[in-house]
């Protein structure tokens, strides 16, 4: 047989071979091959289920163990007085007072593991608190923890721990540590221990507070200009408040009526200044509404005329041969909110005062407060004129307005941290005077420059005396409007003077 014979018989047996199909070792290869496969993806497969049950079991424990600690907290957070007792016998709930314990499916306290139950003045049972549709499969547990420092005027801490159980073994633990509010009122003090409610029968019994009937206050400036309030208990509030606005110039008629030599329009209006703050039980606050600058008295020559409560600047007039627009009228107090002490720089929160404006018909115009900056007092003839240096400018963040008086001007008193600018003595000029805020506005020719407002944040001006640093009075929720701003929320009275609210948020 040749080579080429020999090379077709091979390939026709190969050929054959392969008709034949796979061989039994190898079918059997395949086999344990796809049997090892088929394993490795259940074992996948199981893990995940596993996996996909633990998570959904610990989501169950969490929510167990988060609203078991919430209602716990909530209720403690105000208590007078607190005692963990170990006892046998469920004590009496008298009036004001509650009992928590852990018990079994029927109300008796348990050593070990249970349900959550309450005890009030008005229940003649333990009441269980979720009951079983919440704790499903688990059960919980409770340690304790009350730390009462040395110094009586600390606050005492209270710590507690819920631990989710099943089967008698505990798998999922929630910590919850804060300071009890009226801990101060607490009677019978003690000093920092732990107790484990593992195989002991214990009771939490408090004194529930009473209502706080005084949770809001407000400072009308048209009725009184300061108050001092002590923040009835621990909580969010929004305080808001607003400046008072420029005085007003009249203007005796023909007929002998008073009307008004500038319009309203261009007198300063005040500010406005809100934010939401956290604030403790017990701390003393200080209110000031800003008070509107005096009206101008008709029959009034080389008179100052008093600018408004809490910084108002005065204005002054003078008797010249057009002496009925020789007239300029003081700047708007500033309202505000001190904390802890009565003193400029213990100011959290501030609504400038508006610029005093001075009487030349429609020409000039107090500046209005800020904002964060106060708005520049204006005369608009001077502005038409190229003169634009003659009215005051408003207060900014870290520095007062500057005065823009005429050459020759005397008795001026410069604008300050919290005071509006005045001029007080001179012969010749009659100026606006300035608006409190923050800081003041400057006094002018033609209009006083407004004050600024100003909200603590951890990023605002500090000045250099300022009482704190302190991240307890941080604001949030801010708004710092003129009143030409759309954020301003107008004035809950329709006086002159300034307005202060605080309520709870």
């Amino acid at each position: 047989m040749n080579h080429y014979d020999q090379r077709n018989t091979y390939c026709n047996k190969s050929i054959l071979r392969s008709k034949k199909g796979m061989t039994l070792v190898e079918l059997i290869c395949a086999m344990v091959i796809g049997t090892i496969l088929i394993g490795i993806a259940s074992a996948y497969i199981i893990s995940a289920m596993h996996l996909f049950g633990n998570v959904e079991r610990n989501a169950e424990k969490k929510e167990i163990t988060d609203r078991t600690a919430g209602y716990i907290k909530e209720r403690l957070l105000y208590a007078k007085n607190i005692w963990v007792v170990e006892s046998d016998t469920p004590p009496t709930a008298t009036e004001g007072r509650q009992v928590l314990f852990i018990g079994d499916e029927d109300g008796n306290v348990t050593a070990t593991d249970g349900y959550l139950f309450s005890i009030g003045e008005s229940d003649t049972k333990p009441v269980n608190v979720y009951g079983e549709d919440l704790y499903r499969q688990f059960k919980i547990s409770l340690d304790f923890n009350i730390n009462v420092p040395d110094k009586a005027e600390s606050p005492k801490v209270f710590g507690f721990t819920v631990h989710a159980c099943k089967d008698g073994k505990r798998s999922y633990s929630n910590k919850r540590t804060f300071e009890l509010v009226n801990a101060h009122e607490n009677n019978e003090p003690t000093n920092s221990v732990s107790i484990s409610g593992a195989n002991k029968k214990y009771y939490l019994i408090f004194d529930c507070p009473a209502e706080d009937v005084a949770d809001s206050v407000e400072l009308d400036g048209d009725v009184q200009k300061e108050l001092t309030w002590t923040v009835p208990k621990t909580g969010k509030y929004k305080i808001q408040t607003w400046g008072g606005d420029s005085g007003q110039v009249p203007l005796q008629s023909s007929d002998g009526t008073m009307q008004l030599l500038v319009s309203l329009e261009q007198n300063g209006f005040g500010g406005y200044a809100a934010g939401t703050v956290t604030l403790k039980k017990g701390t003393v606050l200080y209110l000031k509404a800003g008070g509107a600058g005096d009206a101008q008295p008709l029959d009034s020559r080389d008179a100052v005329i008093k600018g408004g409560f809490n910084g108002g600047g005065a204005g002054l007039n003078v008797s010249t041969s057009f002496s009925e627009y020789q007239r300029g009228v003081g700047g708007g107090g500033a309202s505000d909110v001190r904390v802890l002490k009565d003193d400029l720089y213990n100011r959290i929160i501030v609504a400038g005062g508006g610029g005093g404006v001075c009487a030349f018909k429609k020409y000039n115009e107090g500046g209005n407060a800020g904002g964060e900056q106060g708005v520049d007092g204006r005369n608009t003839i001077d502005e038409q004129r190229g003169r634009t240096k003659e009215s005051g400018r408003g207060g900014t963040q870290n520095a007062p307005g500057i005065n823009n008086l005429p050459s020759g001007s005397q008795g001026v008193i410069a604008a300050s941290f919290g005071k509006g600018a005045s001029l007080e003595r001179c012969k010749t000029f009659y100026s606006a005077g300035g608006g409190g805020g923050w800081y003041g506005g400057g006094a002018g020719f033609g209009g006083g420059g407004g004050g600024s407002s100003y909200v603590l944040t951890a990023s605002s001006y500090k000045p250099e005396s300022y009482f704190l640093e302190n991240p307890s009075y941080y604001f949030s929720d801010i708004i710092n409007a003129t009143k030409t701003d759309a954020k301003y929320a107008p004035k809950p009275t329709t006086g002159n003077n300034g307005f202060v609210r605080i309520t709870p948020a």
